[in-house]
């Protein structure tokens, strides 16, 4: 592992730790100078990132250096690339121009497709200029669940045109220790090749000529609804979709035989960790639905123990999220998804390029226009044993 490589290492372990502490409701003071020592580390970090980056450019082979010098300058296509020029097009029926459709033509997309990097990139939403004739403040976004697929270490590539084929290897290498001279017998090899097929994440909204010509910072507003209404999208595809972690028997299941307890949580946690895909209870990470969040809450250790099972399970797991695609208690009961380990036991790649439809006919009469965006996706579970799927019953 290269200098460069064990610093993006620590960085992302830094970031996972202050993700940790930022979904705690109360910090102690021990916590609060953690955090401090955390984001003092990560700062130095990043700094040596940057010279550990200077450095190799430096020592690479010239092929090398040609290719970090491309995805600089993807990069560069990507910061100066727009939705809303991208909506604009589309609108006007016609194409794009400048870095917009430059990026476009290097990803091999039409001019009503966006590109799946500018979704994925934050940018803030850009208030009105000071000069308008009325003070607009920042759009205020819609509100969509948290999703929980990198949580649960669910790798999103992108992938071109075609199906996508992941390949996983089922039986490892016995190793043997013959006598002197004895015969070692060969393992045989095995594999499984999953090949996924696209399928269509599909959403439909409208908005006034008025409000396009009226309201600053909507390439912006534009670029985080789109993208947050898919990401959510997929999020519910991977936990209650077809080929999702709760759906039938996709996942085997553990029913449960009464109401939960603090040990009942407890065990089904400690229960998991195997030596294989779990070494530890830190190697863990739950998603939980609404009800049995409040239910763990609940239940204590001994009614004299200020500790309840939330807590506990905070303090031993890698964390503990409530997704609101979890489906509803049933009969009581409501299941849980245990991760173990963060290997690549679950895809969800997506398809480059989000594609628009226009729509200026359907709502002519009142002066909107509706805005049709497709996204092509799988989702299939790899490896059934990185994920175990638990019932606990959430009321007496």
């Amino acid at each position: 592992m290269t200098p460069l490589q064990k610093l993006a290492l620590r960085a992302s372990e830094i970031r996972g730790e202050l993700a940790k502490l930022a979904a705690v409701d109360e910090l102690t003071d021990e916590q609060r100078t953690q955090v401090t020592e955390l984001r003092n580390e990560y700062a130095d970090v990043e700094t040596k990132i940057q010279a550990a980056t200077v450095a190799e450019d430096g020592d690479a082979e010239p092929e090398v250096r040609e290719q970090r010098s491309e995805d600089r300058e993807l990069e560069d296509l990507i910061a100066g690339a727009s939705i809303g020029a991208i909506f604009a097009a589309t609108l006007e029926h016609r194409s794009t121009d400048g870095q917009t459709a430059e990026l476009q033509q290097h990803l091999e997309l039409n001019s009503n497709q966006v590109p799946i990097e500018l979704l994925r990139e934050t940018r803030a939403v850009t208030p009105a200029p000071a000069n308008v004739g009325q003070n607009q403040a920042e759009i205020v976004p819609g509100v969509f669940p948290q999703s929980v697929t990198a949580f649960l270490g669910v790798d999103t590539p992108t992938v071109g045109v075609g199906e996508a084929v992941y390949p996983v290897l089922t039986t490892n290498a016995t190793v043997h220790a013959p006598a002197e001279a004895a015969t070692a017998a060969e393992t045989t090899g095995s594999f499984t090749a999953d090949v996924l097929s696209p399928s269509r994440l599909q959403a439909s909204f409208f908005y006034s000529r008025e409000d396009r010509a009226r309201f600053a910072g909507m390439d912006s507003a534009l670029r985080q609804n789109l993208s947050e209404a898919l990401a959510d999208a997929l999020d519910k595809q991977v936990v209650a979709g077809t080929n999702g972690l709760l759906t039938g028997t996709n996942l085997a299941n553990n029913a449960s035989s009464g109401e939960a307890a603090f040990a009942t949580y407890l065990n089904a946690a400690y229960g998991r960790v195997d030596g294989t895909y779990a070494s530890m209870t830190s190697e863990l990470r739950l998603v939980v639905g609404s009800p049995t969040y409040a239910h763990m809450g609940s239940k204590y250790r001994a009614d004299e123990d200020s500790m309840n099972t939330l807590d506990r399970m905070n303090a031993i797991t890698g964390g503990l999220r409530v997704s609101a695609h979890v489906p509803a208690v049933a009969s009581k009961k409501q299941n849980t998804i245990i991760r173990r380990g963060m290997r690549r036991d679950m895809v969800a790649p997506i398809w480059e390029g989000v594609t628009l439809i226009p729509d200026e006919v359907t709502k002519a009469s009142t002066g909107e226009i509706v805005v049709t965006a497709v996204m092509l996706h799988a989702v299939k579970i790899l490896r059934a044993a990185g994920f175990h799927k638990q019932e606990f019953q959430v009321s007496a």
